[in-house]
């Protein structure tokens, strides 16, 4: 069995069916709709040069895995005929979330200063705008808070903001051991509404909650559904830019109420999302592609 992910190019079919001529079964595993990225997206445009190329490479594979459930529905929407050319069986889809594997991050450290965090690639330079009016408000409200964002290079607007520091990337292999040494207090998570985003998980409220400290979110289908298994953490969600500042500067002051919701934040994920139990849902899929 070859699991492969995001082909779309000639030579990635091409590699595809040289896999199938070897006798082997082909899960295609997605993270996001490939088919509808915002423009703000550095991938928007050649991407969308190679819409017809995920379909045909998706069509040599026996099974789809991905994410989330509105990404199932984004596949389907997209691949007209979920039918594998040569065999011609029906091409399932399983959707299998993302979980995170506590054993492979580093025991959480809090630092002296207090740091209201972000970090993501440069898919998200868009989404940023979304909290820079609550970002204003950080070191008026605690002049001994810190910004810190990490990776993608924010704009000069977002660096003029007092207090606001950037990191450089961080090795994807590096990343479960170093993101909970950064000593975050405030995670954030800003998503534009776009149907992008929609199809996204929650896997930046996942690391938040491993660390134990509270992620404030946009109000869209991933957080939602995180936060859907304890009522009480609804409250991280923000239906537009304006409820950023209050949720923001009620964490920078209560520390009780961070404690509370950062506690909430990481039953949810140990119970919800996280490899200390078996992945059903994987376990299922690699059976069924095996018997197929």
């Amino acid at each position: 069995m070859v699991v492969v992910q995001r082909c779309c190019s000639l030579p990635q079919f091409n590699f595809i069916k040289t896999c199938r001529a070897l006798g082997a079964k082909i899960v295609y595993d997605l993270d996001d709709d490939v088919w509808d990225l915002p423009e703000y997206n550095p991938a928007h445009k050649p991407l969308k040069q190679m819409r017809e190329g995920f379909i045909s490479c998706i069509q040599l594979t026996d099974m789809v895995t991905c994410s989330t459930r509105t990404l199932a529905k984004r596949i389907r929407s997209n691949v007209k005929e979920m039918v594998n050319r040569e065999t011609r069986r029906e091409i399932p889809i399983v959707v299998c979330e993302n979980w995170i594997d506590e054993r492979l991050y580093a025991t959480p450290r809090s630092r002296d200063q207090f740091i209201v965090g972000w970090g993501g690639s440069s898919s998200h330079v868009g989404d940023l705008q979304i909290v820079r009016d609550a970002l204003n408000l950080v070191k008026v409200e605690r002049p001994d808070a810190v910004i810190e964002f990490r990776g993608c290079e924010p704009t000069d607007e977002l660096r003029k903001i007092p207090g606001f520091t950037h990191k450089p990337w961080c090795a994807v292999a590096e990343f479960s051991a170093r993101m909970p040494l950064w000593g975050w207090s405030v995670a954030l998570a800003p998503l534009a509404d776009h149907p992008f985003n929609e199809a996204k998980s929650s896997i930046k409220m996942m690391e938040a909650a491993y660390c134990r400290i509270p992620c404030l979110a946009s109000w869209l289908k991933p957080y939602d559904d995180f936060v859907s298994h304890d009522p009480e953490l609804r409250w991280l969600l923000c239906a537009g830019p304006s409820a950023w500042a209050p949720k923001l500067r009620e964490l920078l002051h209560d520390e009780a109420r961070r404690i509370d919701l950062g506690e909430r934040a990481y039953r949810v994920m140990h119970e919800h999302y996280s490899f200390h139990r078996p992945h059903r849902a994987w376990l299922e899929a690699l059976a069924q592609v095996q018997g197929a």
